[in-house]
């Protein structure tokens, strides 16, 4: 009897080892997938466009007057970023813009290289 003890003791040692092991990986699991969607949120609240508002430029100077700002021939270009950072796309816009009153009409001619 106490070699069939010693067995079912060791077999019983094994099979706990081998269960802890999996409890201590999905913990770990739960822990990288708890700090990765925190960094994402932290992230998406503080370092994207939704972090800011127009309350952030009412200040600011120059300020911006549409009808002599965005008035005749405009050129604008611009680069595009894929989410590695990377630059995924550039384009270059031309625009004429004029005013009528407090209507104002922009032609625009995009091109995408």
């Amino acid at each position: 009897m106490p070699l069939f003890q010693a067995f079912l003791n060791s077999s019983l040692l094994v099979i706990y080892q081998h269960f802890h092991q999996r409890i201590k990986n999905y913990e770990t699991i739960q822990l990288t997938l708890l700090l990765n969607l925190s960094l994402i949120a932290i992230r998406s609240l503080f370092f994207s466009f939704s972090a800011q508002s127009p309350a952030d430029y009412t200040q600011k100077t120059p300020e911006l007057y549409l009808k002599k700002h965005l008035s005749g021939a405009i050129q604008s270009e611009g680069l595009i970023y894929g989410p590695t950072g990377k630059v995924t796309n550039c384009f270059v816009t031309k625009m004429f813009a004029q005013w009528d009153g407090d209507t104002g009409t922009m032609i625009k001619d995009f091109s995408v290289n």
